[in-house]
């Protein structure tokens, strides 16, 4: 998905058009989850509108494939850790390859994701 659709369907109305579609973003979202405050700034000045733009932010699911635990907090933040999901890139990173679990237990260690994010909002986001 490139950045101008991601733009499109978050701040173009398409999530408020269809309330019930699903998105998940691979790789931890890429740089969205960063860019996401200052494009909601641009998006809408009042407090209203940042608001339910971060209503939209929350709607969508987010793998947490990011090879670095320090990231997780924002991932969780702006997600919310109910919508990080387990993500292992298969087949592109070699058979046997621990890290994306790695990460996401660090991350439970931390406090910033529980166990639902090793398999539980996976169900869930399927679920519908």
């Amino acid at each position: 998905m490139s950045f101008d659709h991601e733009f499109e369907e978050l701040y173009g109305g398409v999530l408020d058009r269809h309330a019930n579609l699903r998105i998940a973003l691979s790789h931890g979202c890429g740089t969205f989850g960063w860019a996401h405050p200052r494009l909601r700034y641009v998006a809408g000045r009042d407090e209203a509108t940042k608001r339910h733009l971060d209503d939209l932010v929350r709607s969508l699911w987010v793998d947490a494939l990011v090879f670095d635990p320090a990231l997780l907090p924002v991932l969780a933040e702006r997600f919310g850790a109910d919508h990080v999901l387990y993500g292992t890139d298969h087949p592109f990173l070699p058979e046997g390859f621990d890290g994306p679990r790695q990460v996401l237990e660090a991350g439970i260690a931390a406090g910033h994701l529980d166990h639902r994010c090793l398999g539980d909002n996976a169900l869930a986001f399927l679920a519908r």
